[in-house]
């Protein structure tokens, strides 16, 4: 059949056909990038994108130069010596030897596993003939507990610190002290204390709405089966954790009603109501713009982009605030053209809405030069809850979630302030029992 054979019902007919095809591609093509957007979005880290993009430049060699300085680790001096030898030879078993050598062998080694102490504490109690006050002898036994102060530290530090689950930490504890718990024993001795220690929680809770500044971010998690959200807010002493149902306003403004300082954050919109002023993340955004790299006018941007954050980082070091104002002000001017620029594209202007919503707030680290432009310090101090939620999947019960929140924040705190786990975590617990009157 030739085309002058075809006639004009047929062309009509053929024409009709490709148009519904068409719009039946394009549809099934929206759905496909967007649910390519839930893997592969600015959010993703660069570990979890499926397509990486290939570079041409050669790769570099594994290792340190050629004739770099060693940094092997260093012996230390012995605190022992044990001497290993002999009485008689293994061959015939004569006594008649004599020593002609000796090797010396440096190791570092562990005690080898104890076997648990069963202690019976004696506590006597007094009374003050001066005032007649009634008071017990100082002692770091917990009062309504079956196991020791050092039992139960040891279990919340493998718990939360070493992220192992129930069952391990039993195998954990009779492996190495040959002491028998259960993994509801072990459950209900972490509920138990964190009970104890939520007068201290809520003291770190007050104690952040104080701070000038304040790193916040928040997480998807399970618990119960239900979606739960967990909240981080941190600065460079306190760090504090919560799991509440929401992510609107309840949980922000039971932590940071009437705060007056700087919120630093990856844009979410609930944190504008309730703080005097914000820093946006800008790891956020220039992730978000890179993915623009496709076309010219989107590449400009990102240069652009990446211009006027070198020059806000290098304004934020100055030491004269009238002189930091002044930049400010440019890089405000600035940025604001560079929205106007990207209004004016069709393919820019919802990067362009992005960065106008939060037009001032890109630029607060360099007035308040204490802060950092990113909010990589939250993203960092939450990755460690990711990681335990990836190990357990969630909680069963919201018993769970008020332990987590409590323990995870003392262990974030003490942490940043340098403290060891173990006996700052054993500290604060026989000064909380003797607080409380337990």
């Amino acid at each position: 059949m030739t085309f002058k054979d075809i006639t004009f019902d047929e062309l009509k007919l053929e024409f009709f056909k490709m148009k519904e095809e068409i719009k039946s591609l394009k549809a099934e093509n929206k759905e496909l990038k967007a649910r390519l957007k839930i893997y592969e979005n600015s959010n993703t880290p660069s570990s979890k994108k499926r397509n990486k993009k290939q570079t041409n430049e050669p790769k570099k060699s594994s290792g340190r130069e050629v004739g770099h300085i060693g940094s092997g680790k260093v012996y230390l001096k012995p605190t022992h010596t044990q001497n290993f030898s002999s009485s008689c030879c293994p061959n015939c078993f004569c006594s008649q030897i004599k020593k002609i050598d000796e090797t010396i062998i440096i190791n570092e080694e562990i005690s080898s596993p104890k076997p648990v102490k069963v202690i019976k504490n004696i506590i006597y109690n007094f009374k003050c003939n001066n005032c007649e006050r009634k008071f017990e002898s100082k002692n770091d036994v917990l009062k309504k507990s079956r196991f020791g102060i050092n039992v139960i530290s040891e279990i919340l530090i493998s718990k939360f610190e070493e992220r192992l689950p129930l069952v391990k930490i039993k195998n954990k504890l009779i492996r190495q002290y040959n002491l028998k718990i259960s993994t509801s024993g072990i459950n209900g001795i972490i509920c138990r204390v964190s009970n104890h220690l939520n007068n201290v929680y809520l003291k770190l809770l007050n104690k952040i709405n104080e701070m000038r500044f304040v790193y916040a971010d928040e997480t998807s998690w399970r618990v119960s089966g239900k979606n739960y959200w967990l909240w981080s807010f941190s600065n460079k002493l306190i760090s504090v954790f919560m799991l509440r149902k929401s992510r609107g306003r309840k949980p922000v403004k039971e932590i940071l009603n009437n705060y007056n300082g700087v919120i630093i954050s990856d844009g979410w919109k609930v944190y504008e109501k309730f703080c005097k002023s914000q820093q946006r993340c800008w790891a956020h955004l220039i992730r978000e713009v890179k993915e623009l790299n496709y076309f010219v006018e989107g590449r400009n941007l990102i240069t652009n982009l990446d211009n006027l954050f070198y020059l806000a980082k290098k304004a934020s070091k100055l030491n004269n605030y009238n002189e930091r104002k002044e930049k400010y002000d440019f890089l405000l001017c600035e940025m604001k053209t560079l929205i106007g620029f990207c209004m004016s594209n069709k393919k820019l202007r919802k990067i362009g809405k992005t960065i106008n919503n939060g037009l001032n707030s890109w630029f607060t680290a360099v007035l308040e030069n204490d802060i950092e432009f990113t909010n990589n310090r939250d993203e960092r101090e939450i990755r460690k809850s990711v990681v335990i939620r990836k190990i357990i999947g969630g909680f069963h019960s919201e018993k769970g979630t008020k332990s987590f929140d409590i323990i995870m924040t003392l262990f974030a705190t003490f942490k940043k302030q340098n403290k060891n786990l173990f006996y700052s975590l054993k500290k604060l617990l026989t000064k909380e029992q003797f607080r409380i009157g337990l």
